[in-house]
């Protein structure tokens, strides 16, 4: 038989670190091995100890530790960002079926603008010969892309005009003179070996009548109703008119230096002062004339407003 002391090492007291086990089975069992016990501890002494030792074994596993493993934050992490890890599509662009809005050409639409608006006004005859034909004509129409105020005059050898120019200025009467005109130009075409033809007589005095009684080269402006005023601001710079404060044209008519000193000693004449003035000012062809004469490095220029 086995010795009593020995069994003592098993009591229930020994045992009762079983119920730690969180298994509801493993304490199911405990319990029935209990009973066993304490209906008859010594002729099962062997099985029992078999039994719970088996028991013990079946039932109790030591968990396994893992180790432990420091805690690293994100950034510490040598992972890709999520963003670049999801590789979302790209959205596509698609493309909308509408028609393109045409672009608008704002200096060009100006333009057509302001052709359209001096159709109703132009072109413009401004002198008349003997038959009734347009001799002297100003349009507006567009030259090298720009809107310009075009004067056209008639084609001449200009030696006749400068010829017939020195007869009249030894006495200014003979410019209305018809019969006195006519006969010098005769006599000078002849001198120069030219036709003459009621054309040219024709031409001849548009030009005469321009030089010593009008304005010269501006003359045909000052004609035009529809000017409010004439802009020169230096030799080889195009002449200006505008309409109103806001629409200035440039024209075909230039002076060259020698031209635009003989102009203001004729504005000057005109006015009934010298060149020597710094300040010439006027009134005639129902236009206020200002005019300031070069002198040194200051450029000749003047200008004329139409009275309102």
């Amino acid at each position: 038989m086995t010795c009593p002391s020995r069994l003592k090492r098993y009591n229930m007291e020994d045992i009762k670190f079983i119920r730690d086990d969180s298994s509801e089975k493993a304490l199911q069992l405990i319990d029935e091995i209990r009973d066993l016990l304490s209906k008859n501890p010594l002729e099962e002494q062997n099985i029992t100890v078999r039994f719970i030792r088996a028991a013990i074994a079946v039932s109790y596993k030591e968990p396994k530790q893992l180790p432990e493993q420091p805690v690293k934050l994100y950034a510490e992490q040598k992972i890709k960002s999520p963003r670049k890890l999801l590789k979302m599509p790209k959205p596509i662009k698609k493309k909308m079926l509408f028609a393109k809005k045409p672009e608008i050409d704002k200096k060009r639409l100006g333009i057509d603008m302001a052709i359209e608006t001096f159709k109703r006004q132009y072109p413009l005859a401004i002198y008349t010969d003997s038959k009734g034909n347009n001799l002297v004509v100003i349009d507006v129409r567009l030259t090298d892309n720009k809107v310009k105020y075009i004067v056209a005059e008639p084609e001449l050898d200009m030696g006749i005009v400068s010829k017939l120019k020195e007869l009249i200025a030894k006495k200014k009467d003979r410019i209305k003179d018809a019969e006195f005109i006519e006969k010098n130009t005769r006599k000078i075409c002849k001198k120069l070996k030219i036709e003459f033809n009621e054309d040219l007589l024709d031409k001849v005095k548009y030009y005469v009548h321009r030089d010593c009684a009008g304005l010269w080269k501006i003359d045909p402006c000052i004609h035009d109703s529809n000017i409010m005023s004439i802009t020169c601001n230096g030799a080889n710079k195009p002449v200006k008119v505008s309409y109103d404060a806001f629409f200035e044209l440039d024209t075909n008519i230039v002076f060259d230096n020698e031209e635009l000193n003989k102009f203001m000693a004729l504005l000057a004449e005109r006015a009934g002062k010298t060149l020597t003035d710094h300040l010439i000012e006027a009134n005639m062809f129902n236009f206020i004339v200002k005019a300031t004469p070069g002198h040194d490095d200051v450029d000749a220029k003047f200008t004329m407003r139409r009275h309102v």
